[in-house]
C-alpha cells in the first residue's frame, strides 16, 4: 500500500446472511485527494463506506484510518472523519443553524457563542448567509446539500465520506453537487471519498477511481486509465459512458461511418484536466455538450458527430472539401473561449486527429467556465 494512504482497507469482507457483499476488498485512499468508488447498484459501495465510518462492522480484514487500526471488533467511529448521507439526513424540526450546530453541541464542550461563531464562519465560506433560521423544507436542493456539507465540516474533519451524494437529482443538479464537492475540497483541504455510479461526471472531479465489482476492487487508478482496466471492467463502465449519448448529447456511437475512408476528425482529451492547475482553481467538469456544440460549428455543414470513446468525439463527413486541422482546432477553441468569456476557467489539452489534411494531429487547449455557484441554488 502507498505510504501516503490516509485510509487503508485490507482484506475486508462482509456478508448479510448468505449474501457475501464484500470479498477481500483492498484499497488505498490518498491524503488530500478525491477518491471515487464506482460500482453498479447493489455492488456494496455504501456497505464499504459504512465499514470505514464504523457504522457497519466488517466480518474480516482491517481498516486503518490516520494510522489507527480498526478491525471486526471496532466499537467507535474513527476520529476526524465525517459522513455525508445520501439524502442529507437533515432534521426537519431543526433550522439550518441547529442542524449544523448539533454535532458541536453534542460532542464538544464549546460555549454556545463559540459554536455560533464557528457555524457562522462555515455558512460564510459555503455561501449560506441568511439561512440560519430556515428549516430544510424552506431550502432549495443546492442549499440543502451545502447545509449537509456544513454539518459534515463542523467538527473540522480530515476525511469526509460522501455516500451517493447525487441520489435522486436531475442531471443539472448532479453537476452542481459534484462541482460543490470539488470546490470545497480544494478550499478546505479535506480528503474526500465518494461512492457513486454517476458517469461521467464523478470521474471529472476524481484524482483516483476504484471500481467495486463482484465484491472486490477490480480496478484502482486514475480516471483516464480506465481504458487499461480488465476487459470486464471496461465493458461494464466504459460502455456506460458511451450509453450516455442518448441522455446527454444524443450522439450515435463510432463505427457508423462505412468503411472508415470518409473524411474524419477525432478530438481526444489527453486527460480529464488537472484539477489543481491554473490560477483560478476552477472545477474541471468537462462540458460534453459544450464541446460537441463547438465541434459541430467547426466542421462543414452536414458532417455527423459520433462518440469515439469515453474521452473522444469524432466528426465524419463526405468526400469533398475538408478543412485543415489547424482551422478546425482554432474554431473549436474560439467557440469555447466565447462561452467561457469573463468567467473563471480551467483548460484541458486535447488532440485533434484527422485522416485528411496536414498535419494529421494538432494539440488544442480548450477553456471551460467554472460552474456558477449561483446556478446550484435553484
Amino acid at each position: 500500500m502507498d505510504g501516503d494512504c490516509v485510509i487503508t482497507i485490507e482484506g475486508v469482507c462482509k456478508a448479510f446472511g448468505d449474501e457475501r457483499v464484500l470479498r477481500d476488498v483492498n484499497l488505498c485512499v490518498q491524503r488530500g485527494r478525491v477518491t471515487t468508488v464506482l460500482g453498479k447498484s447493489g455492488a456494496g459501495k455504501s456497505v464499504l463506506m459504512k465499514c470505514v465510518a464504523g457504522l457497519v462492522r466488517p466480518d474480516a480484514g482491517k481498516i486503518t484510518v490516520n494510522g489507527e487500526v480498526f478491525g471486526p471488533g471496532r466499537s467507535r467511529i474513527p476520529p476526524k472523519l465525517s459522513y455525508m448521507f445520501q439524502n442529507n439526513a437533515l432534521l426537519d424540526g431543526m433550522t439550518a443553524f441547529e442542524n449544523v450546530a448539533l454535532p458541536l453541541l453534542e460532542r464538544t464542550r464549546l460555549r454556545r457563542k463559540v459554536v455560533r461563531r464557528r457555524v457562522g464562519e462555515l455558512f460564510g465560506r459555503l455561501d449560506l448567509e441568511g439561512v440560519d433560521d430556515k428549516y430544510p423544507a424552506q431550502l432549495s436542493g443546492g442549499m440543502l446539500k451545502r447545509v449537509a456539507l456544513a454539518r459534515a465540516l463542523a467538527m473540522d474533519p480530515e476525511i469526509i465520506l460522501f455516500d451517493e451524494p447525487t441520489t435522486g437529482l436531475d442531471p443539472l443538479r448532479k453537476v452542481s453537487v459534484f462541482n460543490m464537492i470539488d470546490r470545497y475540497q480544494r478550499q478546505f483541504g479535506f480528503t474526500a471519498v465518494l461512492v457513486s455510479h454517476d458517469l461521467p461526471d464523478s470521474l471529472f472531479i476524481s484524482d483516483k477511481v476504484a471500481v467495486l465489482d463482484g465484491g472486490r476492487i477490480g480496478f484502482e487508478g486514475a480516471p483516464v486509465d480506465l481504458e487499461a482496466a480488465p476487459p470486464e471492467i471496461r465493458a461494464t463502465f466504459l460502455q456506460s459512458l458511451e450509453d450516455l449519448r442518448n441522455e446527454v448529447v444524443g450522439l450515435p456511437r463510432a463505427g457508423e461511418d462505412g468503411d472508415g475512408t470518409s473524411p474524419r476528425f477525432e478530438l481526444h482529451f489527453e486527460s480529464a484536466g488537472d484539477r489543481r492547475a491554473g490560477e483560478s482553481g476552477a472545477s474541471p467538469n468537462l462540458r460534453a455538450a459544450q464541446v460537441i456544440r463547438a465541434f459541430r460549428r467547426a466542421v462543414p455543414s452536414g458532417w455527423r458527430l459520433v462518440l469515439a470513446g469515453p474521452w473522444a468525439v469524432a466528426a465524419v463527413g463526405a468526400e469533398g472539401d475538408t478543412p485543415e486541422p489547424a482551422a478546425v482546432a482554432e474554431a473549436i477553441a474560439a467557440d469555447c473561449r466565447e462561452t467561457a468569456a469573463s468567467r473563471p476557467v480551467w483548460t484541458a489539452a486535447a488532440r485533434l486527429r484527422t485522416n485528411r489534411g496536414t498535419p494529421p494531429e494538432v494539440t488544442v487547449h480548450l477553456p471551460f467556465p467554472e460552474y456558477s455557484h449561483e446556478q446550484a441554488q435553484d
